[in-house]
């Protein structure tokens, strides 16, 4: 396997309603997917740092065209109505205009568990610095500084799966709406190594099936026939398998107990379902969360307010936690303990 890898992590609301960012935001959903991809990745290498970028930086990390993104949308073009302006700024372009609907409209992500659904409102970034060079007269020349929305902080914390940025970036095509569903793809292929390595972690190994439907959902595609269906995932995968250097996978076509082969099979290999583990990186960032609560409470009256150290836990205002824990207060006090859980789960101070 190559050894240009970076373990990512990526909420689990992704994976699990994989037409969630399609049905809110439609022909943007690729870009904005990214973006929150982007600014992830980002966090967790540098956890309070700011997440700040140009439309170069995201450009070369994924393969865009920035005249493409940087391009008024036609709609924009054809008529001033519904023109997205907040004071004197105007996010009409591609690139703008995605990060504007983050911004503003919640995603509703379903979820099955224990024979009910769940539906949940989720703000994918909840504050965005437009950053102008005052070097230059060109407004084309500015900076990006977004802030990831809570629930998306708690996810990435507590409840994600895994992906190789790279891999990830390597699913690319001329048109937006292909690398959407080719790196939608990746996200779901997540969830499926989450689940066949808890399979064997319950020695009860099994290999992950599901229909071509749902394969051409997670594709975002519409295909009439089986036989099409059938054509369009076997092209689709093979130009995948092709573009992946470290999630190597197989696939077939099954009949899953039915008279017909409207399944698809996966299969990892052992080596590729080791890889997709981040061992100590995953031990140090609990007890820093679980070390973070424990500050907060403390600060915020929790133990003095509530009858037991449990209800104090149960009581956090999750909001207001990971403002906080994402905030320069109390910087001192998480700095220790990020230096002194980081020596004593890798041994070395960073």
């Amino acid at each position: 396997m190559d050894n240009n890898n970076q373990l990512s992590r990526v909420p689990q609301n992704f994976s699990f309603d994989k037409d969630a960012l399609l049905r809110t935001f439609g022909e943007e959903s690729a870009i904005i997917r990214d973006i929150i991809v982007y600014a992830a990745n980002c966090q967790f290498l540098d956890l309070w740092g700011n997440i700040t970028f140009s439309i170069e930086d995201f450009c070369r990390e994924f393969g865009y065209s920035r005249t493409t993104l940087q391009r008024t949308l036609p709609e924009f073009k054809e008529t001033k109505k519904n023109l997205p302006v907040i004071d004197d700024h105007v996010f009409d372009s591609l690139f703008e205009y995605a990060l504007y609907r983050a911004l503003k409209e919640n995603v509703i992500f379903k979820r099955k568990k224990d024979n009910k659904e769940t539906f949940e409102s989720v703000q994918l970034i909840s504050h965005l610095d437009v950053i102008y060079d005052k070097s230059t007269k060109k407004l084309s020349k500015r900076l990006y500084s977004v802030k990831l929305g809570h629930k998306i902080i708690e996810n990435l914390f507590k409840e994600y799966h895994l992906i190789d940025f790279y891999d990830y970036k390597r699913l690319k095509s001329s048109k937006i709406s292909s690398v959407g569903a080719f790196r939608n793809f990746y996200i779901f292929m997540a969830r499926i190594i989450a689940q066949v390595r808890f399979y064997e972690r319950s020695n009860n190994p099994q290999n992950f099936i599901t229909s071509i439907d749902d394969l051409c959902d997670v594709f975002g595609v519409s295909v009439d026939t089986p036989k099409n269906k059938k054509a369009y995932i076997t092209k689709t995968l093979k130009h995948i398998q092709e573009s992946l250097v470290n999630t190597k996978f197989d696939w077939s076509f099954v009949t899953n107990g039915t008279k017909h082969s409207y399944f698809v099979e996966f299969i990892f290999s052992k080596e590729t379902l080791a890889y997709f583990d981040e061992k100590l990186k995953a031990v140090f960032f609990k007890k820093l969360h679980s070390a973070a609560e424990q500050i907060y409470i403390k600060e915020k009256g929790g133990l003095i307010s509530h009858s037991s150290v449990l209800d104090a836990y149960r009581n956090i205002d999750r909001e207001d936690f990971y403002k906080w824990f994402m905030s320069d207060d109390s910087r001192d006090k998480k700095m220790k303990i990020w230096n002194d859980l980081y020596s004593e789960t890798f041994g070395v101070v960073e």
